[in-house]
């Protein structure tokens, strides 16, 4: 095998794959916190919880022919 070949299989190249990846490997382990108001701590997630929430997100976003479009438009807009 291709150290190219072999590096495209270990590094993920996308937030994503990142993702999976994460959950996959490590899925209990602590992932994100979110900060209400930026102040107050909800429970943390882990990658394995993150990476459900996040492809019932795009699943929902599917199911709406999103595709290609914004999820939050006009929040990273000049």
């Amino acid at each position: 095998m291709t150290q190219s070949v072999e590096k495209s299989l270990t590094t993920p190249s996308t937030v994503i794959e990142l993702l999976c990846l994460r959950a996959q490997q490590t899925p209990d382990s602590h992932a994100y916190t979110f900060l209400i108001d930026g102040k107050k701590e909800t429970p943390p997630l882990t990658y394995a919880e993150l990476d459900q929430q996040a492809k019932a997100i795009a699943a929902l976003l599917q199911k709406y022919q999103a595709r290609g479009e914004r999820a939050l438009p006009g929040f990273l807009t000049n």
